[in-house]
């Protein structure tokens, strides 16, 4: 799926170009005018995996779309812990060398962030239900191939989950929010212009989430798609 970006060094009357959207977010364009652009849009990888997702799913892939949901959970987990242990001034150098002995294990992954979640919160963590736990093992792993139906009951599960937690992030843990987010800045060679970007998303760290479930979420992914800020 390919995103609509301009230059911004020839705005207003940019001229559109189509990138390819990625994991990372970070975009170059060299434009018709010969501006050499680094474009950045500040998502956490949990939000470009959730709107690759989605974008699957209207596009009539429900397996990828369910393996793109299945990830953003868990790097959501990641940026939770995250925000947590920068809310407490954990130096970034300890964190780092830390999560490496986690960043290939998801159960661990999982346990970390109800801990933390119990610590900072004093109260118990909300789980996430066995049933989709097992939809997920069976999509991974045995290569169900899902239905539509159950897909989209899926993603509105994990879209109100994500949600919920978000909504106690930015309210009792706004600081280390910041401070994570902060620190993600991107750096660019000599001679490119680095340039930040926004696009409305199905979940929104850095904006208010204005819809009340995910399938009002995803009507509003559709008319962006009618609108051109999306196309295959």
């Amino acid at each position: 799926m390919k995103l609509l970006l301009r230059c911004p060094q020839c705005a207003p009357n940019a001229a559109s170009q189509y990138v390819e959207m990625n994991y990372e977010g970070v975009y170059e364009l060299d434009c018709q005018n010969g501006h050499r652009v680094l474009v950045t849009l500040p998502l956490q990888k949990f939000e470009i995996l959730f709107q690759m997702g989605s974008l699957a799913f209207l596009d009539g892939y429900p397996r990828e779309a369910a393996l793109d949901f299945a990830a953003a959970l868990e790097r959501f987990f990641e940026f939770a812990i995250m925000v947590m242990l920068s809310q407490q001034r954990v130096p970034k150098s300890h964190i780092k060398a830390t999560w490496k002995q986690l960043s290939h294990q998801s159960e661990r992954q999982i346990g970390a962030f109800y801990m933390l979640y119990l610590q900072s919160f004093a109260q118990q963590p909300p789980t996430v239900d066995n049933k989709w736990v097992s939809f997920r093992n069976s999509v991974t792993h045995r290569g169900e191939i899902p239905t539509v139906e159950k897909t989209e009951a899926y993603a509105s599960y994990l879209w109100q989950y994500m949600i919920n937690l978000l909504a106690q992030l930015k309210t009792r843990q706004a600081d280390g929010l910041r401070r994570y987010v902060l620190s993600q800045d991107v750096t660019a060679n000599n001679g490119v212009t680095v340039t930040t970007a926004a696009i409305p998303t199905m979940i929104s760290v850095l904006h208010e989430n204005v819809t009340d479930s995910f399938a009002d979420s995803l009507a509003v992914l559709r008319q962006l798609i009618e609108q051109g800020v999306f196309r295959k």
